[in-house]
């Protein structure tokens, strides 16, 4: 559910990514002409792909694990019991009694 929400996510901000690029950021009040330098202009652009990017970024990075998680294997259980199964041998190994000659 968690990993649903995720992709979900990523698709929204992707959208939501695309929509500022194309409608909110050309009309920002700036005007290059006016910037006293270049580092200004490089920090509003900057500032405009943090903006777009990052969001969509960060649901992404938060699918990766989920997604490899729930592609691994679940862990063998017992009939009526949630512990994990135990190899046979080391289960006969552990509940035989320790036999001392003396």
């Amino acid at each position: 559910m968690l990993l649903a929400g995720c992709q979900i996510g990523v698709a929204i901000a992707v959208a939501w990514g695309a929509a500022l690029i194309n409608r909110a950021f050309p009309y920002w009040p700036i005007d290059p002409a006016l910037a006293p330098g270049p580092w200004f202009n490089f920090q509003i652009d900057l500032l405009r792909a943090f903006i777009a990017v990052v969001p969509a970024a960060c649901f992404w990075g938060a699918s990766f694990p989920l997604a490899l998680a729930a592609a691994g294997r679940a862990p063998a259980t017992r009939r009526g019991s949630s512990a994990p199964c135990m190899p046979p041998t080391r289960l006969a190994r552990w509940s035989a009694p320790s036999s001392s000659a003396s």
